[in-house]
């Protein structure tokens, strides 16, 4: 049984289609440049306390000062915590014939829009991601996804600044025929989906929502809590000024 091109434009996008089995393939594209992963350098600064301290004010001072500064880096880290993938650089990779196998990449800031529409054109295929949501969406089509060891999507936290994923679910409103948490894997940085021998369906669209959970942010520091470190931090100033007199 050969495989037949049905038209020109779907010649163009690099899908194969077999009008007697109704499956298609995704051919391999060149994808010009991928893109560049870039490291992120931070620069570390030391906060330094020149002098000694001559008398028990200039002692609570720079105690108080000290804490402040400690409070505020936590409460700084503690605000930047996010348990989400908006406004993060995710990974999306096209794996087809094993999950070595990889003939699409591309990375997007996450957002209110939709990120992926893998190879572009009248392609069926595409990925909407929200906060804390991955949506698998096909438009409509007379085929299905070739068997193979694998044939689909994996997400990938770029820069390692989303919280771990913990916990990944199908919601029930999912259309595809199907599929199953047999097809998705994951770990703490990275989602899998494998639609392999699935069809899709050529008078409507159909999709896969998956949940994900994220490991819980850090607990930030209360106003009182702060205060009593504050009070704490002084209070030991204070008894070892006084030791040092006695």
């Amino acid at each position: 049984m050969g495989w037949s091109q049905s038209n020109a434009g779907e010649a163009s996008l690099g899908i194969r289609h077999n009008p007697e089995s109704a499956e298609f393939t995704p051919a391999p594209l060149s994808q010009g440049a991928n893109a560049s992963r870039r490291g992120v350098a931070f620069a570390r600064h030391g906060n330094c306390f020149r002098g000694g301290c001559r008398n028990q004010r200039s002692l609570s001072v720079n105690i108080f000062y000290k804490a402040l500064l400690a409070s505020a880096t936590l409460s700084l880290a503690v605000g930047s915590a996010q348990a989400g993938l908006l406004g993060h650089s995710v990974e999306a990779t096209y794996h087809f014939t094993t999950f070595g196998s990889v003939i699409y990449t591309d990375v997007k800031v996450v957002d209110a829009g939709e990120e992926f529409h893998f190879f572009g054109g009248t392609d069926p295929r595409h990925a909407d991601l929200g906060d804390t949501t991955i949506l698998a969406r096909f438009d409509p089509f007379g085929g299905g996804f070739s068997a193979s060891a694998f044939n689909g999507y994996s997400f990938f936290d770029v820069f390692a600044t989303i919280d771990d994923i913990i916990g990944v679910t199908i919601d029930p409103s999912s259309t595809l025929p199907g599929f199953d948490l047999s097809r998705v894997t994951f770990d703490a940085n990275r989602v899998s989906m494998n639609f392999q021998g699935l069809s899709l369906d050529a008078n409507r669209e159909l999709f896969v929502l998956l949940n994900l959970q994220f490991a819980d942010a850090a607990v930030p520091i209360t106003p009182t809590g702060a205060l009593a470190a504050l009070g704490l931090l002084g209070a030991v100033g204070l008894r070892r000024r006084q030791a040092r007199r006695g």
